[in-house]
């Protein structure tokens, strides 16, 4: 009775073993492209937002007078009225999770965000705007024209490493996962305990 049980022990842990293992793979294949994304995308030729910032303006580009002064913004032709009018053009009556103004490299841009997830992001100077899903970044054009949407591949594989990539259910299989590695430790301990003391208990009795 006690061999049958150990035995089942046995097969629990390995076929959680199995399962851990893929999500394992996943974890730590994101977890080295996370900590080397620079060198691998830059191998890869995939943009980084490093690259972005570090990148020049090109000699066509004409530099961008958008300031924040104590009058409000100044150098646009985008007002901030005029931005939350385009949002509502592009989505109706919704409501808003986020609004912000930022000054960049080259400028400032609206950014609102509705409970959906998605972002319209609206250039002040020029009013060019985009509207990006959760994993698109949104590429800025230096020359005036209008800004163009890109995978953004950083998030991709952070919403991956952690689960988020599946909302509710990719949390708790991560969680799941956890639970599992957990229950591994204990077992792989027990497995190696039990036996050893069964020898001592063994020998001792024949003494």
């Amino acid at each position: 009775m006690e061999s049958r049980r150990l035995a089942q022990f046995r097969r629990w842990h390995k076929w959680s073993g199995v399962i851990a293992g893929v999500f394992l793979l996943v974890l730590g294949t994101t977890g080295i492209l996370l900590n080397y994304k620079q060198p691998i995308f830059t191998a890869l030729g995939v943009p980084t937002k490093r690259d972005r910032e570090a990148s020049p303006l090109p000699p066509t580009s004409k530099p961008v007078r958008v300031e924040f002064t104590t009058d409000g913004i100044v150098g646009g032709t985008v007002t901030l009225e005029q931005a939350l009018a385009l949002a509502k053009s592009e989505w109706g009556e919704v409501a808003l999770e986020r609004a912000e103004i930022r000054a960049e490299r080259n400028g400032v841009t609206f950014r609102f965000r509705n409970t959906a997830g998605a972002e319209l992001w609206v250039d002040a100077a020029d009013g060019g705007h985009a509207v990006k899903g959760e994993y698109e970044r949104v590429n800025r054009s230096e020359s005036g024209g209008p800004p163009t949407l890109a995978t953004d591949w950083g998030k991709i594989l952070i919403d991956l490493h952690t689960g988020r990539i599946g909302g509710s259910a990719g949390k708790a299989a991560i969680s799941g996962v956890a639970a599992l590695l957990l229950f591994l430790c204990l077992s792989g301990f027990f497995l190696w305990l039990k036996p050893l003391l069964t020898r001592r208990q063994t020998a001792a009795n024949q003494k």
